[in-house]
């Protein structure tokens, strides 16, 4: 795959799943920079557009258009009305979001620190009990466990950005594999990082969001399958 063609699938579809896309991404230094502006922006705009406006922001615009003398005199099409007000509650949308200190578009390099963490607690805390404080930890952020989970080899409480998340460490095929629980982070659709070293996914899930991070080659979606048929949001 050349340049070109990379670059106009990031235009295209940047959540493309596709072997010889990451391949190139991960060879062509110029091209790898392109694709994670690409990722910012897109995850950038998600964010915008689940930002919470005011209630009724856009019938207040269209009422206050009704009753106002410039607009009986004007007498605006209904239809532009409605295009002014999404267009307003968009750009308030977009203001919000820029105003705040922290955005969903850095969740994946908040999810790849403690993916990092690995080997360093692997090798310091097993905890013997581990499979007991996740469901305990998982409790806590409203989270059942209908089934247990095997493959737990650590498990702790964490924080991101300020709020309460889960950090566990599941023996994966290729290696350790991360999984952050984050359930005051939303997202509106899966998103995948990877570079040469990982392989990750930040996924929806019923309350805020889950990131899962491995050695490229290991089988995320089924750990994902595995984690939804094994538990239940309160």
């Amino acid at each position: 795959m050349n340049c070109l063609k990379f670059r106009r699938l990031c235009q295209v579809d940047p959540y493309i799943e596709d072997s010889v896309f990451f391949d190139h991404k991960h060879t062509c230094p110029s091209c790898k920079s392109y694709y994670q502006k690409v990722m910012d922006f897109e995850c950038g705009l998600e964010e915008a557009l689940t930002i919470q406006v005011p209630d009724e922001l856009s019938s207040r615009i269209i009422l206050k258009q009704s009753i106002d003398p410039v607009y009986k005199k004007n007498h605006l099409p209904l239809q532009i009305l409605f295009a002014l007000a999404a267009t307003i509650v968009l750009t308030v949308g977009l203001v919000v979001w820029l105003s705040k200190p922290g955005s969903h578009y850095d969740l994946d390099r908040i999810a790849l620190d403690f993916y990092n963490r690995n080997p360093a607690v692997l090798a310091t805390n097993r905890p013997p009990e581990a499979e007991k404080s996740f469901k305990y930890f998982l409790a806590e952020i409203g989270i059942g466990v209908r089934k247990n989970i095997e493959g737990i080899e650590h498990v702790e409480r964490c924080y991101v950005r300020d709020k309460q998340g889960i950090y566990v460490v599941m023996g994966g095929i290729k290696g350790p594999v991360t999984v952050l629980f984050m359930p005051e982070e939303s997202v509106v659709r899966k998103k995948l990082f990877a570079d040469k070293d990982y392989y990750g996914v930040i996924v929806p899930c019923p309350k805020g969001s889950i990131a899962i991070i491995g050695k490229p080659g290991e089988n995320l979606e089924q750990i994902d399958r595995k984690l939804r048929a094994s538990l239940e949001w309160f």
